[in-house]
């Protein structure tokens, strides 16, 4: 088959594959992406040696310093959040901290954070529980 066709089918199937895995399948952006890229090699006739390296190249040279960071930490932050762990977190600073502290309490728990990181990785690991603090206003 021509090479150009295998490629356009690729990109239509990756397509498809990148819309079923974030809209019908749920899964995170970052992984559908993955997902994504290893659909396209395949389909295009790529080998896997060949595979790897394009992926290594193309999205290592997009996160060689912190992006891959930033993305784990984004989807750990996520399932914070969905867990319901963000919302206690919230509400043990607020208990600590007190109601009269409230503006002041998540920008104290990204500074104090235990883990050895940026603070834009704290942030992003720490955004679902800045969204758990509007929640907790009923607990105090």
């Amino acid at each position: 088959m021509n090479a150009n066709i295998l490629v356009i089918a690729g990109l239509i199937l990756g397509v498809l594959v990148l819309v079923l895995c974030t809209v019908k399948l749920k899964i995170h952006p970052f992984f559908a992406l993955i997902a994504t890229t290893v659909t396209f090699a395949v389909v295009s006739g790529m080998n896997m040696q060949d595979m790897l390296s394009a992926f290594t190249s193309g999205m290592g040279g997009t996160m060689a310093d912190i992006g891959l960071v930033i993305a784990l930490g984004t989807v750990t932050g996520a399932l914070l959040e969905k867990s319901g762990a963000a919302e206690t977190m919230a509400k043990t600073i607020l208990k600590i901290t007190g109601k009269n502290t409230r503006p002041w309490a998540w920008p104290s728990q990204v500074t104090l954070y235990p883990f050895p990181c940026s603070a834009t990785l704290r942030s992003c690991f720490l955004a679902p529980s800045q969204r758990g603090f509007p929640r907790t206003q009923r607990f105090l």
